[in-house]
């Protein structure tokens, strides 16, 4: 899975890298707004983690400006940030965000939201206790 870091904290990005790359994925990452969209011009990729607070631009017009501003085309995003107001967070979830991770948050916690969000995306297979037999 390809998934792009955008995080101006070198610690976290770092850390993310190497615990996704770990888990084996393929892991771009960008510390600016215009370094994320340098990379997206390369190809989209399948999952963002996002900071809300970069350096050279908010988050939010990061998402909007991937996404067309609908949340129809979105790429499955992990919003980041060491605090969130309501308007912020409203605005994500509007524009296809589908976790908002608090910081200081670790590995696991980041692992943990990528998985919900790859089985809330995962095609549904019925197992034989969801089957009915009629």
């Amino acid at each position: 899975m390809r998934i792009l870091v955008v995080e101006p904290d070198r610690a976290i990005l770092e850390m993310l890298q190497l615990r996704l790359g770990v888990a084996g994925h393929e892991v771009a990452s960008a510390r600016t707004a215009a370094a994320a969209f340098a990379t997206l011009m390369r190809g989209r990729p399948d999952v963002l983690f996002l900071e809300l607070s970069l350096p050279d631009a908010d988050g939010l017009e990061v998402m909007a400006a991937l996404n067309g501003g609908a949340a129809s085309a979105t790429t499955p995003t992990i919003v980041t940030g060491a605090r969130f107001n309501k308007r912020q967070v409203s605005r994500a979830i509007e524009l296809g965000a589908e976790h908002c991770l608090l910081k200081p948050f670790g590995a696991a916690d980041a692992l943990d939201r990528l998985d919900q969000l790859l089985r809330r995306r995962a095609p549904h297979t019925p197992t034989e206790a969801s089957v009915v037999y009629l």
